[in-house]
């Protein structure tokens, strides 16, 4: 699932890497893309994959008549983010910018 959705974001496969705390050097995302190789059950790829999911999730609900927005959001200059896209705020802060970016979509989801 969390590879579809990379896919349906359009972000690359050294972003995805990046965002999975995996070596975009190590080629592993390819065999998981290739489905050679599942997933590893290790307690830090599925916190980040229920973080990105649960990103996911927010926007679904936040935008559910408008799937286009729902997937290119992520990728858009935000104002809440000093004009840079939720994905560089997740790709230069690695964990903690998965947490900040979601922490932001769980708040507008509330409000």
């Amino acid at each position: 699932m969390i590879l579809q959705l990379f896919r349906l974001w359009g972000i690359d496969t050294n972003s995805q890497s990046a965002l999975l705390g995996l070596s975009p050097k190590s080629k592993t995302i390819d065999t998981y893309l290739l489905g050679t190789k599942a997933v590893p059950n290790s307690p830090d790829l599925l916190d980040r994959i229920g973080h990105l999911l649960a990103i996911h999730k927010c926007l679904r609900t936040q935008y559910p008549h408008d799937h286009d927005l729902a997937y290119t959001w992520v990728s858009c200059p935000n104002r809440a983010f000093d004009g840079q896209s939720p994905l560089s705020v997740m790709l230069a802060y690695r964990f903690a910018g998965l947490l900040r970016v979601k922490a932001y979509l769980e708040h507008a989801c509330v409000h």
